[in-house]
């Protein structure tokens, strides 16, 4: 996370210098349509209620107890920080290139690699959040839907931790 954080700083310096105060628009932090924001929140907790199901039946205890202090940090800066990377800038970035179905799936996968899942399912179920995550941008054209469904996933996910 550290070394994430310290990347978008560099892309925020860099983008500060070319575009002037634009920066967050470039990210795609803008307004999505209403459709969007009402969708998000919804299926921002689909995967991660099949994430603890899955977990459970495969008898997995659950995740160990979260701190307090945690929560904002897992709630609101992660998914801000790690939307406005894989879905603000590189997903847009790849897309010029390869188009949006191949560059949604890429920042999945990248952003499931990231997370270093322990196991490959782990590893499934982050790079389908990812796609949700992509094409939520995609269709949206903007990084909120995203961050808003992300935040809403860990959110269900701290929520089924023992406190």
């Amino acid at each position: 996370m550290a070394v994430l954080g310290w990347v978008l700083l560099a892309l925020y310096a860099t983008l500060k210098w070319r575009h002037g105060g634009a920066v967050w628009r470039d990210l795609g932090w803008t307004l999505p349509p209403w459709q969007h924001l009402a969708v998000a929140a919804p299926v921002g907790g689909v995967p991660a209620a099949a994430v603890t199901l899955i977990g459970r039946s495969a008898g997995r205890a659950s995740a160990p107890a979260t701190t307090w202090t945690f929560i904002p940090l897992a709630v609101m800066l992660g998914p801000i920080v790690e939307e406005s990377f894989f879905r603000g800038c590189l997903l847009p970035l790849v897309a010029k290139s390869t188009g949006n179905l191949a560059a949604i799936i890429l920042t999945a996968v990248l952003f499931a690699v990231f997370h270093r899942p322990p196991t490959v399912l782990h590893c499934a179920c982050f790079a389908m959040s990812g796609i949700f995550y992509g094409w939520s941008r995609a269709d949206s054209g903007s990084t909120t839907t995203p961050a808003l469904m992300h935040c809403i996933y860990n959110l269900a996910l701290l929520a089924t931790r023992k406190m």
